[in-house]
């Protein structure tokens, strides 16, 4: 049962860099002038899968800790570095919906939008650190 959170915030972060990944072909194409294919559909998709697992995994963490030790935010930082990670990913997921819904030639837009998910990556890859030892820590006892 400990496990759940985690497996769904790996799967989760795995989609978010794919995503990355894939808006990287859109940087190179516009702002470095290579002859790259930027597959929008795929990075959305992505996106929004990514960005709706990561929401079901911090519900699903949140619930975990409050059941398994009686409350939540216990956890050395690792929750509210979760929130951190969690609104940087919505940030980037609201700009991603606008861009998506309403294209048209913009400039400050995009680049909240990489920055944020970005920094949103960067973000839950520390949280796989800190969650390690969280697990390390309460789960196992050592």
């Amino acid at each position: 049962m400990l496990l759940l959170h985690p497996i769904i915030q790996g799967v989760s972060i795995a989609l978010a860099l794919s995503a990355l990944l894939l808006g990287l072909q859109r940087v190179r194409s516009l702002h470095l002038q290579q002859q790259v294919r930027f597959r929008r559909n795929v990075h959305v998709r992505l996106g929004m899968v990514a960005v709706g697992g990561l929401l079901i995994g911090a519900g699903v963490g949140l619930a975990m800790t409050r059941y398994a030790w009686g409350r939540s935010f216990m956890t050395m930082g690792h929750g509210v570095g979760g929130m951190i990670t969690l609104s940087l990913f919505l940030v980037g997921g609201a700009t991603g919906w606008i861009l998506y819904r309403k294209p048209k030639k913009r400039s400050w837009l995009p680049a909240v939008h990489g920055v944020a998910n970005a920094a949103g990556v960067l973000s839950a890859l520390h949280q796989v650190s800190t969650g390690i030892e969280v697990y390390r820590t309460f789960a196992t006892g050592l």
